[in-house]
């Protein structure tokens, strides 16, 4: 703002910017406008001189011929060991992800590092995965998702819309194991399962009817009104 001889600036809370792809539209947005006073705000679709004023001033690093895809470790407390299967909820701050399982387990598990290190599975090269899931295209596969209303995984193609591929799996086993590892998940697909409590957005309350937002995922759902 002083470098343009803008007449003041605004503190403006935007944490709500940032999107599930990490991007940060409005933030860009006022970013562009300093790099560009002239630019019409009224404008339908500021979208592509936007992009192309952040690109600019913020190049983007080339990777190509960078390598073989980086191996994320997760934690899975659940366990007490870290993943790195590619399966990482999106909630996980970058913090908490990490390129090995030494410094994953130092960080999540230090009171047991010895047998997180010790207990954390093999993980294929990430080439290899690359190649296999490449060879087996899921396109047409209904992926096992968590229920929002209780304790177990679906596969009948009604996953929420927000829901990324990273969090659903080929088969019922490892989507319970990874999302309700200490429950009772699996089971006949016709086991009636009891709906979780959510938090209700028009009261002080929380409810358990199966009425919840779609958005509403799972860890911020619990299985007694109390825990709620």
């Amino acid at each position: 703002a002083q470098v343009h001889d803008l007449n003041g600036y605004i503190i403006w809370e935007i944490s709500g910017d940032l999107m599930p792809d990490l991007s940060t539209p409005l933030l860009d947005a006022a970013n562009a406008k300093l790099l560009d006073p002239d630019m019409d705000c009224a404008s339908f679709d500021l979208s592509t001189h936007i992009n192309a004023l952040m690109d600019e001033a913020h190049p983007k690093a080339d990777n190509t011929g960078a390598g073989a895809p980086e191996v994320v470790y997760y934690p899975d407390h659940g366990e007490s060991i870290c993943l790195s299967d590619g399966h990482h909820p999106d909630w996980l701050k970058p913090a908490d992800l990490f390129n090995n399982v030494q410094d994953c387990c130092n960080h999540h598990f230090s009171w047991n590092m010895a047998n997180c290190i010790e207990n954390s599975p093999d993980t294929p090269p990430p080439e290899a995965v690359v190649a296999a899931e490449l060879e087996s295209p899921t396109e047409d596969k209904l992926l096992h998702y968590p229920s929002s209303m209780g304790h177990t995984c679906l596969s009948d193609g009604k996953q929420p819309t927000w829901l990324t591929v990273g969090s659903m799996f080929d088969n019922e086993e490892d989507c319970c194991k990874h999302h309700f590892p200490t429950e009772d998940c699996t089971g006949t697909a016709v086991e009636q399962k009891s709906s979780l409590y959510y938090p209700s957005s028009t009261g002080s309350m929380c409810l358990s009817d199966g009425n919840q937002p779609s958005w509403t995922q799972t860890n911020n759902m619990f299985d007694n009104e109390e825990d709620c």
